[in-house]
């Protein structure tokens, strides 16, 4: 069982705050209703043997012109810092470079948890799978 922490903050952008943390989740929930935009968010906690996070990039490029995609055999990972937990899993994607038709090529990057490798390949192929689609108009 994964134990958990419970945030409860208010506002957006500036004037985001955290109001309190709590181990109960009823309590936090009691807590937050007592302000008008009062959100709780359940944070696991790694406990007393914190290792910081490894995050692990996959990095993939779609030529816009042929739609073939180029995957690096090798994923990379960079250890965090210690005052951050591991990255939730998120994709985005960016013009990179011109080819030799003078297309830009797309590039897509996922990052997430290491110790979630699985998860991070999953969410990037279905990634590319989309851009790729919409690249090409299908």
């Amino acid at each position: 069982m994964s134990r958990k922490t419970f945030i409860v903050s208010t506002g957006w952008y500036d004037d985001y705050t955290i109001r309190g943390l709590f181990e109960d989740e009823d309590e936090a929930r009691k807590y937050a209703a007592k302000f008008e935009d009062g959100e709780v968010d359940a944070i696991p906690l790694r406990g007393k043997a914190f290792v910081p996070a490894r995050s692990a990039r996959l990095r993939s490029t779609i030529d816009p012109y042929t739609g073939v995609v180029t995957t690096p055999s090798d994923e990379w990972t960079e250890e965090l810092d210690a005052r951050y937990d591991a990255p939730p899993t998120a994709t985005d994607w960016y013009v990179q470079r011109r080819n030799s038709r003078g297309a830009d090529y797309i590039t897509v990057e996922t990052v997430g948890d290491a110790a979630d490798i699985e998860s991070i390949r999953a969410v990037h192929a279905d990634a590319v799978a989309k851009k790729r689609a919409e690249v090409l108009g299908l």
